[in-house]
């Protein structure tokens, strides 16, 4: 299912499709245009201070990708803890 496809699906009838549509066309992540999204069955609330999957597994290639240049290196790892 794509991004257009999911919202359609799971937007609240009471929000305008139209707006949500310009959000999505502009970058927003789908999951915090709808405010919710269905994993496993259980509904979980997101917002724009919780990573969507999307961004957690674009960092996840990002770090994959830095790790591959250091294999023979030792480092420091801070990349999910919050520190810089």
């Amino acid at each position: 299912m794509n991004e257009l496809e999911y919202l359609k699906k799971y937007l609240h009838k009471e929000d305008n499709l139209e707006e949500a549509i310009k959000r999505l066309e502009a970058g927003e992540p789908v999951q915090y245009i709808v405010g919710d999204v269905d994993f496993y069955g259980n509904i979980i609330k997101v917002n724009n201070k919780i990573q969507t999957f999307d961004d957690r597994n674009q960092k996840v290639d990002t770090l994959l990708k830095k790790i591959e240049n250091y294999k023979n290196d030792t480092f420091t790892l801070t990349q999910f803890t919050g520190q810089s």
